[in-house]
């Protein structure tokens, strides 16, 4: 096992802070990652393109600035990619989207200062808990906000990293007003950790006990074949504690097949599927929040009532509510602390209205995620049109999610379609537009209106136009389409009889 960081610990004593210095520290998982860090007593050094060197986070994310100014004097922005090489630092952390070649990493490895990525510094960070780590392709950050919050206590606090920010402050009970960010330290037991497959980069942990919510083939751009992506999942169970727990999906044929003959295996569905230990069902779901009944063996344990909608949601709060419940939570504990879960920014958000027209933002990039988005709109506003902006993320995954793409967008009334987000990608933004129009070309085709703008403001301005109509938009994507929001809120001030 990992040698833990030098910091501070559970039971209350400490040990000589470090500094650590954070390599593309504005993505939203470094963030969390930058969050866990300060909690724990160290010092950071934050290096980011997007930085401005007067501020303490990007200027998007200024609801985050409680978290890095609570610990101001921690903190320091410092430039890059010319960081200084003789900083006296205990070691690098690497945003995955910074390439392992890019200054100043191999200078850093060549004097010998560990560079690690997010996972291996996660482990290190929570080598000393129980860590409950949450993978699979879809659903992870929820399940992951939602377990951690559910384990956190009026003794103790959970800790918790995903790659999503809370949706503000809340109040319950005994507890006081908890930050929204997606890292926390804790002095709890219990560290629960959003577990990405993307670079094999979960098998940087030693879970005690896992939850597998899926596997439906992504990251095409790491794993070449289905057989790869389920090989990786497989290892990663095999780093299982032996007395650890495996909790999965009856319904996802993958993981059944994968977990077959592991043991302390247990299963649940949202299907009705009689062979799984537990269930969850929805008993009722109005003004946003959902009653799931969940049972065990046929009989009911509870009902949880939750500030969520979708039946993807009901899959993230059965598997939640499951781990939490064979983790000795009690039932008073989960039916609280879930009721007032505040949710996730970028899944199913709330934006505001423009007129009548109400705006909504989600961070689905995959055709499952966004099938099961437009559905749980169109379910909620079954009324009205929708208009579904969407973003493609990768070229690569567009490609080879070509037809599913096509597929799941006409479920809106509307597409609007913007240049592929080349994440990880060297495509030419030629080919990313080109590509984008063909699929706006080919939705159109299939019978679904759908136009293709060219970058953000000729969307913003296509929203703005019509925003005198009961239209519900919402924006889909994992790069920059949550932006549109803040340009058509300004434009409708602007001119608010557009």
């Amino acid at each position: 096992m990992h040698r833990p960081f030098s910091a501070r610990v559970p039971d209350g004593s400490t040990r000589p802070s470090q500094t650590w210095l954070l390599l593309g520290a504005a993505g939203v998982g470094m963030r969390s990652l930058a969050g866990i860090l300060l909690e724990a007593g160290h010092r950071l050094l934050l290096a980011d393109r997007c930085f401005q060197e007067t501020d303490f986070v990007p200027a998007e994310s200024a609801d985050r600035r409680d978290v890095l100014q609570s610990h101001r004097d921690a903190v320091r922005i410092i430039p890059w990619p010319q960081c200084p090489e003789a900083l006296a630092i205990a070691g690098c952390i690497r945003s995955p989207a910074v390439p392992p070649d890019a200054a100043p990493v191999p200078a850093l490895r060549n004097r010998g200062c560990p560079v690690l990525t997010p996972a291996a510094a996660l482990n290190r960070l929570f080598s000393d808990r129980r860590q409950v780590s949450v993978a699979g392709t879809h659903g992870k950050s929820t399940t992951t906000a939602l377990l951690g919050w559910i384990l956190d206590d009026s003794r103790s606090s959970a800790g918790w990293f995903f790659g999503a920010d809370l949706r503000g402050d809340a109040v319950t009970g005994d507890h006081p007003a908890r930050p929204s960010s997606g890292g926390r330290y804790g002095t709890g037991p219990f560290a629960v950790i959003e577990s990405c497959e993307y670079a094999d980069s979960f098998l940087q942990l030693d879970p005690a006990h896992i939850v597998l919510t899926g596997i439906d083939g992504d990251h095409f751009d790491w794993f070449r074949q289905s057989a790869h992506e389920d090989a990786a999942f497989g290892r990663f169970l095999d780093r299982r504690s032996e007395d650890g727990l495996l909790v999965l999906r009856q319904d996802c044929e993958r993981s059944c097949r994968i977990a077959r003959g592991r043991r302390r295996t247990i299963t649940w569905t949202t299907s009705g599927h009689r062979a799984a230990d537990w269930s969850g069902s929805v008993i009722a779901a109005a003004k946003g929040r959902t009653t799931v009944r969940i049972r065990r063996a046929g009989r009911r344990v509870t009902d949880v009532v939750v500030p969520l909608t979708g039946r993807h949601n009901v899959s993230n709060v059965t598997a939640a509510v499951t781990m939490a419940c064979l983790l000795g939570t009690s039932i008073q504990q989960i039916r609280c602390r879930a009721e007032h879960f505040p949710g996730l920014k970028r899944r199913l958000e709330p934006r505001g209205q423009l007129g009548q027209t109400v705006l909504i933002d989600d961070y689905a990039h995959h055709p499952t995620a966004v099938s099961c988005v437009l559905q749980t709109v169109r379910q909620q506003y079954p009324d009205r049109r929708l208009r579904a902006v969407f973003e493609p993320h990768q070229a690569l995954r567009l490609r080879r999610c070509w037809k599913p793409f096509i597929a799941a967008l006409q479920q809106a009334d509307e597409v609007l379609v913007l240049p592929v987000f080349p994440a990880r990608e060297r495509t030419p933004p030629a080919q990313c537009g080109a590509l984008s129009d063909r699929l706006a070309l080919e939705i159109r085709a299939a019978g679904t209106s759908a136009t293709y703008h060219n970058a953000l403001h000729s969307a913003a301005a296509a929203i703005q136009q019509t925003a005198h109509h009961r239209d519900v938009v919402i924006t889909m994507g994992a790069g920059t389409v949550h932006q549109i929001h803040d340009e058509v809120h300004r434009r409708f001030q602007r001119h608010p009889a557009a």
